[in-house]
């Protein structure tokens, strides 16, 4: 099952596509953008199988057969680093959008192709 697929990795590391888009369509403008520079984009939070799953099963019941329960724990590993988006953020701003938006878009974008074609076996 596809939802089930996703939360195999315990720890998953994402960017909103359209927030990658904004990234994108912003660069274009020499004027905004100063040239030659390179930029971090990192999730300000984590995205946590177990979190994920936990929050996908109380949000949505109808889903709960196609998703585990969450692991005990958080699923966090014991280190983990911490990047410097500062350059980034100055000119992109940080208005980003938040793990379960992003979960959410891609839920509905795997439930609504599955309407059209059905569930993969």
């Amino acid at each position: 099952m596809v939802i089930k697929d996703i939360l195999a990795d315990d720890n998953l590391k994402y960017r909103d596509i359209e927030d990658v888009a904004h990234v994108h369509i912003k660069s274009l403008d020499a004027s905004a953008v100063p040239g030659n520079q390179r930029y971090l984009f990192a999730a300000r939070e984590k995205i946590v199988a177990n979190r994920l799953a936990d929050k996908i099963r109380a949000e949505l019941p109808h889903l709960r057969e196609r998703v585990p329960k969450g692991k005990e724990g958080d699923g966090l590993p014991p280190t983990l680093v911490k990047l410097d988006t500062s350059r980034a953020d100055k000119v992109f701003g940080t208005q980003w959008k938040g793990w379960w938006e992003s979960a959410m878009a891609t839920i509905e974008d795997i439930l609504a192709y599955e309407g059209k074609h059905g569930r993969p076996q």
